[in-house]
């Protein structure tokens, strides 16, 4: 089966059914060039949208990332805090669109909500992208893919409560200094 003909399968599924099909893909031989698919058909969506979520802790617990400083760390390690986590990617449009408006949201909120902007990109890139862009994001790596991490468009966000609950995955562009994207992280704090 060529690439062309996987991404126009890809269209048919619904994201429920990819999403649950993500841990079979995770063991396929060909998750690269699935995983590729995924991107290349769902990534960098101008549209939000509300996505089935695992709300299970383990998921979030699995997640690995990395510091730009190289030090591994889990969101675990931010218990008993909100976090609003930011999965993105250098050449993903919509990605740093938005990131105007989660610095924004950040200005307001740092006080009481973690914001961490993750990147599967290894760091050089990373680096290369903060210093040409003016983003004041806490940017860390992912030590996996995004399909490890079952991110399956760019950009998602996670809002993670402070006990570590997934209570809402949203994929796509959001402008998040909207009225009703303040409120739902004022919830979310609340929570």
């Amino acid at each position: 089966m060529n690439l062309s003909k996987i991404i126009k399968n890809t269209h048919i599924f619904s994201q429920n059914v990819i999403k649950n099909s993500i841990l079979l893909l995770k063991s396929s031989k060909y998750r690269n060039l699935v995983l590729i698919a995924f991107i290349v058909s769902s990534s960098c969506s101008k549209k939000p949208a509300e996505i089935f979520i695992d709300t299970s802790k383990s998921r979030i617990e699995k997640i690995q990332f990395m510091d730009l400083q190289g030090k591994k760390f889990t969101l675990s390690e931010f218990k008993g805090k909100a976090i609003f986590l930011n999965f993105w990617a250098s050449w993903c449009g919509p990605c740093i669109q938005e990131m105007e408006s989660i610095m924004a949201l950040k200005d307001q909120f740092k006080d009481s909500l973690i914001f961490l902007a993750a990147s599967a990109e290894d760091q050089t890139q990373i680096e290369k992208f903060i210093s040409k862009h003016n983003i004041n994001l806490n940017f860390v790596r992912l030590t996996g893919s995004y399909l490890d991490a079952y991110i399956i468009s760019l950009p998602t966000t996670l809002l993670i409560d402070r006990h570590s609950n997934l209570l809402e995955e949203v994929e796509g562009y959001r402008d998040w200094t909207d009225e009703a994207n303040v409120q739902k992280i004022k919830r979310l704090i609340k929570y």
